[in-house]
């Protein structure tokens, strides 16, 4: 009875104003697509990232914009900045997605892309935004990465337009280590940031239009063999 009593009287899980929500699941339409997704409000408008993993179609990053009104929750793709179809495969942007909040923290409803003649179905539960997870869409603190923002207040990365981050490991010596891929733009060069958390060590790789990558580190030191390799294969994704 009284598990049963907690249970009926469990606060709704909601998306609140200034505040970011993730949520993984699945989409089913053209493929089955592991999604992971991550929204923040600012007032009635959200925006955020879908990083999807399709089991046949690829991989693609999205930039989302939208509204919420109550628990309905509109979006459409404003970008598609990371996209790597299998053979044979293409993507398309979204034009709406078309969702439902659930009181359990779910989303679900449904999107359609009428370039890709694709209509799938959203099933995702609201998850921990782990450190790993995507943020898009501009400096705005509240969309930078937790650790990502801890050296930005340190003064150790100045940030113009990032539209991608994301959390993965480094051979450091006979160690890993956690670093942060992050994708900033400026005045038309792409900058390629690693970003060490533990001690906010900041190696860049900056692509300009026509040239090749130029490495770029921090003030006293040098570009370890690990860094220069990792920028290399992140910057060839794109």
């Amino acid at each position: 009875m009284w598990l049963a009593t907690l249970a009926l009287t469990a606060p709704a899980q909601t998306l609140d104003d200034g505040a970011c929500a993730c949520f993984r699941g699945q989409t089913r339409g053209n493929d089955v697509v592991d999604a992971r997704v991550r929204l923040c409000r600012r007032g009635s408008a959200l925006d955020g990232g879908f990083d999807w993993t399709g089991r046949a179609s690829g991989r693609s990053f999205r930039v989302l914009e939208g509204s919420v009104d109550g628990s309905a929750i509109t979006l459409r793709d404003a970008a598609v900045p990371v996209s790597t179809p299998s053979d044979g495969w293409r993507f398309c942007a979204i034009d709406a997605y078309t969702l439902t909040l659930g009181a359990d923290g779910s989303l679900t409803g449904n999107y359609v892309s009428a370039a890709c003649r694709d209509r799938a179905t959203v099933t995702l539960e609201r998850a921990d935004c782990a450190a790993g997870e995507v943020a898009v869409k501009g400096p705005r603190r509240e969309l930078v990465p937790d650790e990502v923002q801890a050296c930005r207040d340190r003064g150790a990365l100045w940030l113009s337009d990032p539209d991608y981050y994301e959390r993965t490991e480094i051979r450091a010596g006979a160690a890993w280590v956690p670093v942060w891929q992050v994708l900033d733009r400026h005045e038309g060069r792409s900058g390629y940031l690693l970003v060490y958390p533990e001690s906010c060590r900041v190696v860049v790789g900056v692509v300009e239009p026509g040239a090749p990558l130029s490495l770029v580190p921090p003030p006293g030191s040098v570009v370890t063999s690990e860094e220069e390799a990792m920028l290399r294969r992140w910057s060839s994704r794109w």
